[in-house]
């Protein structure tokens, strides 16, 4: 499962929100549509209204990143209102209420680089 291929890129903030992630996007869309395949069982309960009236609320709230999220919505034929749930799936793993979903990122060794960050 694991390999030491592991793909690098350099996400320039610099750019434009709506394309600083096109690379990524580009080569991890079958890896990115896997992840969100695996955590619809968690999101098939809730309905898109709510998952567009949480993206509605996500902006009016002053949320980060929406051009970027975008930009992932549109790519891999979701709604923005899914993705946003997608984005903040860290906040909502601390919630009282139970564990909806769990954090979005990850370590891992690798030779001759060490602890990588994901």
């Amino acid at each position: 499962m694991f390999t030491n291929d592991i793909p690098t890129y350099i996400i320039d903030l610099e750019r434009d929100e709506t394309t600083r992630w096109k690379e990524v996007i580009s080569n991890e869309k079958k890896a990115a549509a896997r992840l969100i395949q695996e955590a619809g069982s968690e999101l098939e309960r809730v309905p898109e209204i709510i998952r567009w009236g949480f993206a509605r609320l996500y902006r009016w709230s002053g949320g980060l990143y929406r051009q970027e999220i975008a930009s992932w919505a549109e790519e891999l034929a979701l709604s923005p209102g899914t993705v946003t749930i997608l984005n903040c799936a860290y906040e909502f793993s601390h919630l009282r209420w139970g564990k909806l979903l769990g954090c979005t990122t990850g370590i891992r060794w690798v030779e001759g680089l060490g602890m990588v960050h994901l």
